[in-house]
C-alpha cells in the first residue's frame, strides 16, 4: 500500500499545473507509451486502468491520445465507473474516486479529472471532456511525460518529444 500512497501523492502534486500555453510553432510527437506494470489488484494499458477491489471493480478509461499535437491542443474524454457487489453497493462510507490527467500542460477544466462517489445510493459512472494544451516554455528536443490514470496510483505515461519552429 505504501507505493500506492506514494503514487497518490505524486498524482496530487502533478495536478498543480503551470499557467500559460505554448507559443505558436510548438509540436509534440508521441515517442512511447508506458503503462504501469500490473499486479493482482490492477492492470494498465493505453486508454484503460482497471482496479480490482475485494468487493468490486473500478474502471478508468480515456479516449485515445494523439500521435501529435500543437499549441492548439486536443480534447480527451476521461471516464470512471464502478461495479460494486454485496455490502459495498448498499452500505459503508461514500468516497470519491477519480480518473486524472496531468503533466506539463494546461487543462480546461483544471484540475483535469472525472469523479464518482462509491458507496450507498450514489452514481456509479461519470465522464468529463478535457481540453489540453501544452504549457508555455517548452524547448526544442525536450521530452515531456503526460500521465493519465487513477487517484489510486496506476497510470499510463505518454512520452512526447517537443519540436519548435524557432
Amino acid at each position: 500500500m505504501g507505493s500506492i500512497r506514494n503514487r497518490l501523492a505524486a498524482v496530487c502534486a502533478g495536478l498543480l499545473l503551470a499557467a500559460g500555453t505554448a507559443e505558436a510553432g510548438v509540436k509534440l510527437t508521441l515517442a512511447e507509451t508506458i503503462p504501469d506494470l500490473g499486479d493482482a489488484t490492477y492492470s494498465a494499458k493505453p486508454g484503460e486502468v482497471k482496479v480490482t477491489l475485494p468487493n468490486g471493480v473500478l474502471e478508468f478509461t480515456w479516449t485515445e491520445m494523439p500521435s501529435t499535437f500543437d499549441e492548439t491542443g486536443f480534447k480527451i474524454t476521461l471516464s470512471v465507473s464502478a461495479r460494486m457487489e454485496g455490502d459495498a453497493a448498499n452500505a459503508g462510507d461514500k468516497r470519491p474516486v477519480h480518473v486524472t490527467f496531468f503533466g506539463p500542460v494546461d487543462t480546461d477544466p483544471s484540475p483535469a479529472w472525472a469523479e464518482i462517489m462509491i458507496g450507498p445510493g450514489v452514481a456509479t459512472a461519470a465522464s468529463e471532456e478535457i481540453i489540453v494544451k501544452p504549457e508555455a516554455g517548452l524547448e526544442d528536443g525536450q521530452t515531456i511525460d503526460i500521465r493519465v490514470g487513477t487517484d489510486l496510483g496506476p497510470t499510463v505515461i505518454y512520452r512526447y518529444t517537443v519540436s519548435t519552429d524557432g
